[in-house]
This record gives C-alpha cells, structure tokens and sequence, in this order.
C-alpha cells in the first residue's frame, strides 16, 4: 500500500515537470559597441563620432563568443555551460587605447564594452522542498581610472512566472557586484565569491540569470597616451542542496555530458579571447 502511495507521488510529481522544450529563453546572449570620439575642444560634442555595435541572439545555444574592435578599441565576450550541472561560464574582455588625435589640439575618446549573459533552466525532481546554495565566482583586473568598471550579478527567477519584460519581480533569489579602477595606470585585482540560498519546491522549475559586463575608456589630450584594460571570468556552481535531483535545461549539443578535459579546453579557449586581445 505505502509503495503504492509513494510511487502515485513519484509520478504526480514527474507530471508537473516542464520539459526542456519549456525552457525558451535559456542560452547565451552577447552584445557590446565600441566607440572612437573626436573633438575640437575639451569636453565639446564630437567633431567626428564613429560607433559600432553588434549583438548574438543565442538562444538556445551550447555556447557563443563574439568581439568587435574599432581603431584603438575592442571588446570581447564568451558563454558556454560547464561541469556536472552546466552552470554558466562567463568571459569578457574591454579594452581601449587612445593616440594623439591627427591634428594639434584634438581631443580622442574611446569607449567600448561588452555584456553576456548566459541563460540556464533547472526542474528540481525532489518529492520535498529543498535549501540549495550557489556559488558565484569573479576574478578580474582593471587598469585605468572610475570610468572602467565591471559588473556581474545572478539572479534566480521561477520559471512558471517568470517575464523577460519585467526582470524585478518575483525574484527568488539575486546577488551582484561592481568594481570600478583606481586611477590611470593603477592596476585593481578583483576577486569576489557571491554565495546565493534559495529554497526549491518539489517540480518546481527556474532559470539562473547570470550577466557579466565590462566597459573599458580612455581619453586623450595632444600627445597624452593611456591604456586601459579589463578582463574578467564569471563562474557559476552548486555548492549545496541536493543537486542530484536538478535537471538542466541545456546540457549540451547532443545532451551528452562532456568530458572534463574539453571542459578545461573550452575555457582555456574563451579565456584565450581576452589574452589574446590584451597582448594587441
């Protein structure tokens, strides 16, 4: 009889679970813009304003990079999912570098930026709510003053209400940070860990927002030159709760769990990304 009873439940609770397909918004979106300003006078509107942004979708993606560079300025970003429960895995990179402007006198400013966020769904299979605790790790440096900062928040929402339009409330969790440089040519090491405890309910489903953005600036006035950088990764993992009762929303392109050696080569390669634009 209690077998019974308890295997009704098992079933009960597997009926209210969403399926992957439910989970529409999950995946990796970049976007970013770099801009070259030129002006005839301190602090004057621009005599000539070059601008160029682009953007990856993504939804529904494994994993997504994308870059854009602009004369002396460049960013780039990277998503994907990683380890055992494919968190979020993030990188970004601004960078912008300014030269004495062609003619005496000028003004050069140069800004770019980069945003991704990566998009992960879960079911949690449990028959009993349950406390979870997640880990989020940022390691980041920034060369230059206040104008070059980095930003990097998760959020938890219910899947069953969640509105992209309305990304405030119901919440069930969130937690961010923001760091900005010290000065022109001091170099600021970032290294935070945000620890993040919700509660789950038996079937329930959420999606795990993570975003990282990075905004590098420079400005420069006859022949003063400056060099300012950022590069940064966001990692995401399950510290506690009974993980083994989620199920992701994507785990790969043919839902196949990755070997940890081409774990390490993808983020070996996303972090690749940033070295490499740092060195030119």
């Amino acid at each position: 009889m209690f077998r019974l009873f308890f295997a009704g439940a098992a079933l009960a609770a597997l009926a209210v679970l969403p399926s992957r397909a439910d989970f529409l918004l999950a995946g990796v979106e970049i976007d970013g813009y770099v801009s070259e300003c030129t002006t005839g006078a301190p602090y004057t509107s621009c005599v000539k304003d070059d601008v160029i942004s682009n953007s990856t979708p993504g939804t529904g993606q494994f994993g997504a990079t994308n870059s854009l560079s602009l004369g002396s300025g460049s960013y780039d970003a990277g998503g994907a999912f990683a380890g055992y429960l494919y968190e979020p895995y993030l990188t970004a990179f601004a960078g912008a570098g300014s030269d004495p402007a062609a003619e005496q006198g000028y003004y050069l400013w140069t800004d770019a930026s980069g945003h991704v966020r990566v998009i992960q769904g879960y079911t949690y299979g449990g028959l009993v709510p349950a406390m979870f605790q997640v880990q989020t790790d940022l390691e980041a440096s920034i060369v230059g003053d206040a104008l070059n900062q980095v930003f990097a928040n998760i959020s938890i929402f219910d899947a069953a209400t969640y509105d992209p339009t309305q990304e405030i409330l119901p919440l069930l969790a969130f937690d961010g940070v923001s760091k900005a440089g010290l000065g022109t040519d001091q170099l600021r090491t970032v290294s935070e860990t945000l620890l993040l405890d919700f509660e789950l309910q038996p079937g329930q489903a959420i999606y795990m927002i993570v975003d990282l953005s990075v905004t590098a600036a420079s400005r420069s006035f006859k022949h003063e030159e400056t060099e300012v950088d950022a590069e940064h990764t966001l990692r995401v993992n399950f510290v506690g709760g009974p993980t083994d009762l989620l199920t992701p929303a994507i785990t790969g392109p043919n839902a196949a769990v990755p070997e940890p050696s081409a774990l390490l080569l993808f983020g070996a390669g996303l972090l690749g990304l940033a070295w490499t634009r740092r060195r030119h």
